[in-house]
């Protein structure tokens, strides 16, 4: 199936969605399940009701090096350049002692990150979404 094809099953109404969708399967690599990685960071996003859906980030390099601060950066600047949201929820499945284990934790590195939460809590979840910034015309080019 077509990623296009996705895209209008998951019910997107949103153009500027697929543009980002391209740009982040041109800048990101096939890992062995399927799943798309950027650089060290594995990443699951699709577009869903005129938005980026933010699924999952797991880094899987070493830890405490950026490299999910790198990845978050790559979707907001790709939100940024082509006018979408994105969204999702802040909620730690990990057990791993190198990953983020507290879904409150996790929903303060999103927000120092740019992202906004609006709303949810510990056991299910925080709603979070990045606004894109608006670019200048020469600035989007």
């Amino acid at each position: 199936m077509k990623l296009t094809e996705v895209i209008k099953l998951r019910g997107n109404t949103n153009p500027n969605t697929d543009a980002f969708m391209r740009d982040y399967h041109d800048a990101t690599t096939t890992g062995p399940d399927r799943t798309r990685f950027y650089g060290t960071v594995n990443l699951t996003v699709y577009p869903f009701n005129g938005k980026i859906r933010l699924s999952n980030i797991v880094s899987v390099g070493d830890k405490s090096k950026g490299a999910g601060t790198q990845a978050l950066n790559f979707l907001k600047d790709l939100a940024d350049r082509h006018d979408v949201s994105i969204v999702g929820t802040a909620k730690a499945y990990s057990q791993s002692d190198e990953h983020i284990q507290d879904s409150s934790r996790l929903r303060q590195w999103y927000t120092k990150h740019g992202m906004t939460d609006t709303g949810g809590d510990d056991t299910d979840g925080f709603d979070m979404k990045y606004n894109p910034r608006r670019q200048s015309t020469n600035e989007a080019r």
